[in-house]
């Protein structure tokens, strides 16, 4: 899903795009949410959604269809189970792990996927989890809202030990102008000039990503981290996506 970081990042969902595009990617989003909710009916029935209506546009039947058969699929796997009968016993479950607030679905989303980045193990001098690093570190922010990357920025500085560098507003120094090129556009170039300026060999790059908004009623949050060494370049991708819905009512036509 991620590809490499310098210059090639994923454009962001802001970006113009077909509604036949979109719809493609919701139909993904959902069945991928539906995956980790124990295939719960409410994301089936919002996939079909689409896929009824990619189905009227030419270049896609195929697409649909399979989607749609792949839909059909699970619902006959979980046509005897008595939990999607009866929708009810998740009552008896407890809050859900993927239970947003309705005004902060995205916020929780991305602490999610913040949180279990973290936990993952990473190489510096030896093998520690994310968390535990203490390098210079840097949020990328491109296409991503300010007020997300903002949130990002702040949750990374108070569960880590790393030294986020940042610029809030415009650059008034030469240090702040390297900073902010690489908070909108990394690139091994910039990367160089920072770490020659902080006299350091390594720096961390993080970045969150809106991967999907569905209907402003679900998101798909990922996050990502990379080291940077200044004689072997970028490291490997450390990344983990998340999601979490606005409200659980039924789910109507998107049209």
């Amino acid at each position: 899903m991620f590809l490499l970081f310098l210059g090639l990042l994923s454009p962001g969902i802001g970006l113009c795009q077909s509604d036949e595009v979109r719809w493609v990617r919701h139909i993904e989003s959902l069945l991928d949410v539906a995956v980790h909710t124990e295939n719960d009916p409410k994301f089936l029935d919002w996939a079909e959604v689409y896929c009824d209506s990619l189905k009227q546009i030419e270049g896609f039947e195929t697409f649909a269809a399979e989607q749609q058969a792949r839909i059909n699929q699970t619902r006959d796997i979980c046509g005897d189970n008595l939990n999607h009968r009866a929708p009810t016993l998740d009552l008896f479950r407890g809050k859900p792990h993927y239970m947003g607030f309705a005004d902060d679905a995205v916020e929780y989303a991305l602490e999610s996927a913040m949180l279990n980045l973290l936990r993952r193990p990473i190489e510096f001098q030896s093998t520690t989890l994310v968390r535990d690093g203490a390098l210079n570190a840097l949020v990328v922010q491109q296409d991503v809202a300010v007020d997300l990357w903002e949130i990002a920025l702040d949750a990374l500085d108070v569960e880590t030990n790393y030294n986020f560098r940042r610029v809030m507003g415009s650059p008034k120094t030469a240090l702040d102008s390297l900073v902010w090129s690489i908070q909108t556009a990394p690139s091994d170039s910039n990367l160089s000039a920072l770490a020659e300026s902080l006299n350091v060999s390594r720096l961390a790059l993080f970045e969150v990503e809106e991967l999907d908004v569905v209907e402003d009623r679900l998101w798909v949050v990922g996050m990502r981290m990379h080291l940077w060494d200044m004689d072997s370049g970028l490291g490997n991708t450390i990344s983990d996506n998340e999601y979490a819905p606005r409200s659980f009512s039924n789910q109507s036509s998107h049209a």
